[in-house]
């Protein structure tokens, strides 16, 4: 199947409506083809989904009606009390309630009747078009949202993992490397090339300790003796005396950042940070630029190694004065580049000056404000549906947006003409340069897809960071221990000294957590298969389930692994 595509983004924000116009064609044609090549009879499932949701209103009407008899069994119970109540025809009354009940209670347990047997031939057609789509289903692979933009804009390349070749590649070219620390881990990674350099997207988990305030209360009692008229007067009076401390405890969030290789400026280092451009009119963006304009002036004066643009609201805008080299600033942001990234910056639509641009030598980084909420996983989850018609829309509209985060993602990349023009010079990877056949990045992702509990440590009352910690390379897998680091709570009590009304100083309790470090090791096996999805999924019990020490497996982007059981605790406190 062919399909359109873009080659020329050397203006990239001026591109994207018709980039985007094309890539969303692109994908009705693939999801148009992936019905051809499973059999799948569009028109069957639209009739057997019809059948279901008519069943269900069938059902929900007779449960409308079963509510109907049951206020009406309420509201003769009700009459029945108000007899007894004014003891007016006792007996007739009991007679007739009974009765009546007896014959609504009927009629109750004749919808439910029908109720179940509605719901069972609704079961069976939601059954039968669940089949109709299994083709279809079986048929969607990891990572598709990501290789539909490969298709639309060639010169963007995404791997079908992030491999050992992948990752020497930034490691020893550009200086890229492992999060060593206990703090972060990755929850899903995918990497590529963006004209032939490479780039690896991180939705990393990470941990941080953030100040928490704690407070607590003292209700205090006390005499006060006033004068009234010559007289002694006494007086109780209550207050109560507040507190509160700070002390660190664990946050947890996602962070997700695009990191870039490219060898054009390598000795340039900068940091510009999102402004507040997509709020401010045109006047008060020309203000704006009128006073950085000042102060770069009076900047230049004093440091004689800074030289301010020419284009003062580039200069304003993107804000990048942190510049280490002149010469490889200017380099990079050539006229073309400024134009392009003023227009990027000052268009509202669909996200505007959201992005973070950090440059670190030969590595870029972007963060994006949208990319945060984004999530880059390729899971072939997103799209099963039993209905068609709804199945067509989560996977048009998973794609589409999956293209507008990512190409936002790579814009600020893609403004740089320099960076289209430089290309990587080849890399050449050797089998013995890995310590394993895959990376501690897409372990620790396949990780994070399992259900946490399994790594959970005993009395953790956190979220946990997961870490690898590889145990032995085996020819085709590794043997690794997923180490979760999570802290437990102790709970503190701290005496603060208040003073009360009556000028004696009181001690206030206020409650507070301690929080300790504890770790459990989880043994994890890690390898890639050849099998796609469909076919792991069919024989994984077979093949993995047969070791009774197996816990669960994992399918993902051509990787499996298979969890076993906790080999040990290990509590710390430090």
């Amino acid at each position: 199947m062919s399909m359109q595509t873009i080659k020329d983004i050397s203006e990239p924000r001026r591109a994207y409506e018709h980039a985007a116009e094309i890539h969303h064609q692109n994908v009705v044609d693939y999801f148009d083809q992936l019905l051809k090549d499973t059999k799948t009879d569009a028109a069957a499932n639209k009739a057997t989904c019809e059948d279901y949701y008519h069943k269900l209103t069938e059902i929900e009407a007779l449960e409308k009606k079963a509510r109907k008899k049951k206020r009406k069994r309420s509201f003769f119970k009700f009459l029945m009390i108000v007899s007894f109540i004014l003891i007016i025809l006792i007996p007739v009354g009991v007679l007739l309630y009974k009765k009546i009940k007896h014959g609504i209670d009927a009629e109750i347990k004749k919808i439910h009747d029908d109720i179940a047997v509605e719901n069972s031939h609704a079961e069976e057609l939601k059954g039968q078009a669940i089949a109709q789509l299994a083709a279809l289903n079986d048929a969607y692979s990891w990572n598709l949202p990501a290789e539909l933009v490969g298709k639309t804009i060639p010169l963007m390349q995404v791997d079908t993992v992030f491999d050992n070749k992948r990752y020497y590649q930034l490691h020893d070219k550009y200086g890229y490397g492992v999060h060593a620390g206990n703090d972060i881990s990755t929850l899903y990674v995918q990497s590529g090339s963006i004209f032939g350099n490479p780039f690896v997207i991180e939705m990393n988990r990470v941990q941080e300790m953030v100040p928490r305030t704690y407070f607590g209360s003292l209700t205090v009692t006390y005499t006060v003796r006033t004068n009234v008229n010559g007289r002694t007067v006494t007086t109780t009076r209550t207050e109560i005396l507040h507190a509160e401390i700070v002390k660190p405890a664990p946050y947890y969030y996602v962070d997700t950042w695009l990191i870039y290789g490219n060898d054009a400026a390598p000795k340039l280092n900068f940091t510009r940070m999102p402004g507040a451009t997509k709020d401010l009119s045109a006047r008060e963006i020309a203000k704006l630029v009128k006073k950085s304009n000042k102060e770069l002036a009076k900047r230049s004066k004093k440091d004689h190694e800074f030289t301010k643009m020419g284009n003062s609201e580039f200069e304003a805008l993107f804000n990048a004065t942190d510049r280490d080299n002149e010469v490889e600033f200017r380099l990079l942001f050539t006229p073309l580049a400024q134009r392009n990234m003023l227009h990027l910056i000052k268009t509202p639509t669909p996200y505007g000056d959201d992005f973070c641009f950090v440059k670190r030598g030969p590595l870029n980084y972007i963060k994006t404000r949208h990319a945060q909420t984004h999530d880059y996983r390729g899971n072939p989850l997103d799209f099963l549906d039993f209905d068609l018609a709804k199945a067509r829309e989560k996977f048009i509209t998973r794609c589409d947006e999956y293209f507008k985060n990512f190409y936002f993602d790579m814009a600020p990349l893609m403004c740089v003409p320099l960076y289209q023009n430089y290309k990587a010079k080849e890399y050449i990877y050797k089998d013995n340069h890995a310590d394993s056949n895959v990376t501690a990045f897409e372990t620790e992702s396949l990780a994070n897809a399992y259900d946490v509990t399994h790594f959970m440590p005993k009395d953790s009352a956190t979220e946990a960071i997961l870490k690898t910690e590889l145990v032995k390379k085996e020819k085709d897998h590794d043997l690794v221990n997923i180490v979760a680091h999570a802290f437990k709570s102790i709970p503190q009590v701290e005496m603060v000294p208040r003073v009360a009304g009556n000028g004696r100083t009181y001690m206030v309790p206020v409650t507070w957590y301690q929080y300790l470090p504890v770790s459990k090791k989880t043994p994890l096996m890690v390898g890639t298969t050849n099998d796609d999805r469909k076919k792991f999924i069919s024989e994984k019990h077979e093949k993995l389930f047969a070791n009774s020490s197996v816990k669960d497996v994992y399918y993902q982007k051509g990787l499996v692994s298979a969890l076993f059981t906790a080999i040990n605790t290990n509590n710390t406190n430090k």
